[in-house]
């Protein structure tokens, strides 16, 4: 399988420019720990296991300037193909995960929107004040779009509940601890103890994690650019498309098969979506 978003600059090209954040001590930069989470999202064993990872450019993104049917095209067509979503109908209804950063700290979002809970992982604020300490990095309006973008219908939130889970960190190393947290959440799905609280993996030295980070950047994501770099130079009409659309797709590492009038024929995805024609 070959995932798309290695020929979407915007999302690797800043990632790579700060690689050098996963050094010791570093604060580690949003665009290296975004892309890393969705590597090894796109990459976990079984794609109906696990939470959902939305990277920042989708959390990010806004629309609310959009009508519905410029909301369907622009927005909720690319994004079935990019999370490999059915490619008609309603969206399921699943908790997701994201990342936001916060008072100069990164922390974990669940939302778990069929509950109408989120739960919150990092370092936040106090128990007392997480509530307004949600709502002041603007919680609730990302849970809107998150609903909106999905065709979910959004919680007030009012009725949301919010659940803060503080791991033990230092003052640089909150990426690495959303990292761990990610990767359970990815492989368990969504754990809570009797509480009702998110359960968390008991963290490991956040120099192993960066190690790892590294190695996984040096001898995985780079040399899959290069190829995908040699790819967009070999076949520039497909990749134009695969630019625009993001997706992932079961493209195999060889070169691509001819349509009827001798040009490289289009992606097929990987949910079993009809193949598309050229724009």
């Amino acid at each position: 399988m070959t995932v798309a978003y290695y020929s979407f600059g915007s999302v690797w090209t800043p990632a790579l420019e700060e690689i050098g954040t996963l050094g010791p001590g570093r604060w580690v930069s949003f665009y290296v720990l975004d892309l890393y989470l969705l590597h090894v999202w796109y990459n976990r064993p079984g794609y109906n296991r696990g939470v959902r990872y939305i990277d920042a450019s989708t959390v990010s993104q806004r629309e609310d300037t959009f009508t519905d049917e410029e909301l369907q095209a622009q927005v909720q067509t690319p994004l079935r193909r990019r999370f490999l979503l059915p490619p008609e109908g309603k969206i399921p209804i699943t908790p997701v995960a994201y990342v936001i950063l916060h008072n100069s700290h990164f922390v974990v979002v669940v939302q778990d929107t069929e509950a109408k809970t989120v739960h919150v992982v990092g370092s936040m604020c106090q128990k007392a004040l997480v509530r307004q300490e949600w709502l002041d990095c603007h919680g609730d309006i990302i849970m809107a779009h998150v609903c909106r973008i999905h065709g979910w219908p959004t919680p007030d939130p009012h009725t949301v509940t919010i659940r803060h889970v503080a791991p033990p960190q230092n003052g640089y190393d909150c990426a690495l601890v959303v990292v761990q947290v990610a990767m359970s959440l990815f492989r368990e799905g969504l754990q809570l103890d009797a509480s009702g609280n998110l359960k968390t993996p008991l963290m490991e030295c956040a120099h192993n994690i960066r190690l790892h980070m590294y190695d996984l950047f040096k001898n995985t994501i780079i040399p899959k650019l290069h190829q995908e770099h040699e790819r967009r130079r070999l076949f520039p009409l497909h990749m134009r498309w695969e630019w625009k659309t993001w997706v992932t797709t079961c493209l195999e590492d060889s070169a691509p098969s001819l349509d009827e009038e001798g040009h490289p024929s289009l992606l097929q995805l990987s949910f079993g979506a009809e193949e598309e024609k050229a724009p």
